[in-house]
């Protein structure tokens, strides 16, 4: 699936999201509007044209959503990531929350159960926190700790969380993958969405 990004009617929903997250960023830091754009972290610069391929991705992962919604099976390659990105903040690679958007479009377009299966190295900090408590939704993530951004180690309301430390045997990390599944079939979802985030660092070593 190839987002279209700001031409597509879709990605109106985060049209201003990203600006947002701009002006934040350069107002809590006293800069003025011209110098508001610079780098959200180490991980995350601002580059000329990051805004429009966040939001193409944004529009991959709704196009994505509501394909599965008409019964096909679909998987959508994007970059920027986005789990990381929260409302107000983008970190760690990410924007905007693609996933936590498409889950909204999905509930908004009358979904009603959402399920996100997340088994990146990395917890997704963002889409838990943007989906917390919101009906209809459940958030589950397989994930390692310690490790960044230091999340995730406990579930609460509708976010189910499955931490991994660092050399953990294989079988039970795949221990912990069956029971997130378990847990997203039985919340019976209407449509389910996989943050399916992969990590070849040699530092990511969830699994012996």
């Amino acid at each position: 699936v190839l987002g279209k990004g700001g031409k597509d009617g879709k990605a109106t929903l985060v049209a201003t999201v990203f600006d947002l997250q701009v002006a934040n960023y350069g107002v809590a830091r006293g800069l003025p509007g011209e110098l508001a754009a610079k780098d959200f972290d180490d991980d995350t610069p601002y580059l000329p044209d990051i805004p429009e391929y966040a939001r193409q991705a944004v529009a991959a992962a709704i196009q994505a959503a509501d394909l599965a919604r008409q019964g096909e099976r679909v998987f959508s390659l994007m970059r920027p990531p986005g789990h990381h990105a929260t409302v107000d903040q983008a970190m760690g690679f990410c924007y905007l929350n693609q996933i936590a958007l498409a889950a909204l479009h999905a509930r908004k377009q009358g979904v009603p159960r959402v399920a996100i299966w997340d088994f990146d190295a990395h917890h997704g900090n963002g889409t838990e926190a943007i989906l917390h408590g919101r009906d209809g939704v459940l958030f589950t993530s397989v994930h390692q700790y310690p490790g960044y951004p230091g999340t995730g180690t406990q579930s609460f309301d509708n976010c189910r969380n499955w931490p991994v430390a660092p050399h953990t045997p294989r079988a039970a990390h795949l221990q912990a993958l069956r029971e997130s599944l378990d847990e997203v079939v039985a919340f019976q979802p209407d449509l389910i969405l996989v943050s399916a985030g992969s990590e070849t660092t040699a530092t990511l070593l969830a699994t012996a």
